[in-house]
């Protein structure tokens, strides 16, 4: 009987001090991984975006900001990988906020070299403005005005300048969406800009272009009426246009005729 008993006891103590053992090794193994990891933090940003000209909210603002690891090699310096993304949009008095995170590179120094911030507010009609930081201190002492404000007033106050010329709006939707990383949800985004455009400036040599986008977008989203009619509008105001050449084909595809 008490043999037995002895066993018995025997079963549920082995079970528990393995799990035990197994709580410590992980204690154990994070905690060297964190003493040997690099890091890099990023307070909370509070921020405002504003009309440049005028100091009023701008409607429609988004802002990215995106965290990478860093690592250090023979042939320099290169990304170790995302470790946190936000696609943010401004409330309507052009408010926002960006948590703070702490981002944790598990490979250790000197091939581990924490990470870096980039960060990029941007809006119909208007040139965007990037940041990027690499160390805990560059938000100490910043090399952008804007967050050296913020450290003296506690808000980041952005202003943004209304584009007035086409060539300034094409090349800042290029240099946009090269360094933006567009989710498939953010296609409505781009739709309203390619609008914005040929609303602004309808007689431009670019405006084919964009409306074959704004076509192409409607495709995807299943609305073919309205890629019809961007195609069609195309062959009227730019008839001899090379856009006009490969919205013939595009109509065809769809069943009409022009």
């Amino acid at each position: 009987m008490n043999q037995n008993v002895f066993f018995q006891r025997k079963k549920r103590i082995i079970p528990f001090m393995v799990s035990i053992v197994a709580k410590l090794a992980i204690i154990l193994m994070s905690s060297i991984l964190i003493m040997g990891c690099t890091t890099l933090k990023t307070p909370e940003m509070k921020g405002v975006v504003l009309d440049a000209e005028t100091g009023k909210p701008i409607e429609d603002v988004r802002i990215y900001a995106k965290w990478k690891r860093m690592m250090r090699g023979f042939g320099g310096e290169y990304s170790g990988g995302t470790d946190k993304e936000l696609h943010l949009k401004a409330k309507g008095d052009g408010t926002f906020l960006i948590p703070a995170h702490t981002l944790f590179n598990f490979i250790p120094s000197p091939i581990g070299k924490g990470g870096t911030f980039y960060m990029i507010v941007y809006a119909h009609g208007y040139k965007f403005k990037s940041f990027i930081f690499y160390e805990r201190k560059n938000f100490e002492s910043p090399r952008y005005d804007e967050f050296e404000k913020m450290n003296k007033n506690k808000i980041l106050v952005l202003k943004l300048e209304e584009i007035k010329d086409p060539e300034t709006y094409d090349k800042n939707r290029y240099e946009l969406y090269t360094n933006l990383e567009f989710k498939k949800e953010d296609i409505f985004y781009e739709l309203v800009d390619y609008q914005s455009f040929v609303d602004r400036f309808p007689t431009h040599k670019k405006v084919p272009g964009y409306r074959l986008s704004i076509g192409t977008i409607y495709e995807e989203m299943g609305n073919k009426e309205k890629a019809k009619l961007e195609y069609e509008r195309i062959i009227k105001d730019f008839p001899d246009s090379s856009g006009a050449k490969e919205a013939r084909k595009r109509l065809a595809k769809l069943g009409a005729t022009r």
